[in-house]
């Protein structure tokens, strides 16, 4: 007889404890199962002639700023240049983000689609691209007619 009631007993408790976790639902016990969001990430780089492979003997210098959002993947980026003291004109080819460590060459990522100042763009990357961007995989650069291989470049560094 002892071990029916204790059978009942265990049965009655299961079932209660059984329905708490119904009410409150399991997502309550563990959180509502979403990962805590990410926060944004800046992202800087100073600019100069000497991180351009090969680089020309041009004085000009630049910086640059970003922020990366890692839930969306988007990328804000914004260059400030600086010609000598003179403006950017036509002169200045084009500016882009490019895959490659310090010291090396790499695929363009995106094409600065405007070379006003301050230049900007915003794009969104790929997972590959995210890894790269946050381990000093990719860099920054502004070419002109005259060095054509770029004038100067900065490695992105997290702030």
């Amino acid at each position: 007889m002892p071990n029916k009631l204790t059978g009942f007993c265990l049965l009655a408790l299961s079932s209660v404890a059984f329905s708490a976790c119904d009410q409150f639902g399991l997502e309550d016990w563990r959180g509502n199962g979403q990962p805590a969001p990410r926060p944004k990430i800046a992202l800087t780089s100073p600019m100069d002639a000497r991180q351009v492979v090969n680089g020309p003997p041009s004085r000009d210098f630049g910086t640059y700023a970003g922020l990366y959002d890692p839930q969306t993947n988007i990328l804000v980026s914004t260059i400030g240049y600086s010609v000598e003291g003179a403006p950017v004109t036509s002169a200045h080819l084009s500016a882009h983000l490019h895959r490659g460590r310090p010291g090396t060459d790499g695929p363009i990522v995106f094409s600065f689609p405007s070379l006003t100042l301050p230049i900007g763009a915003t794009v969104t990357l790929s997972e590959e691209d995210e890894v790269l961007l946050l381990n000093n995989g990719m860099y920054v650069d502004v070419h002109t007619r005259l060095f054509s291989q770029g004038e100067v470049r900065g490695t992105v560094r997290r702030q």
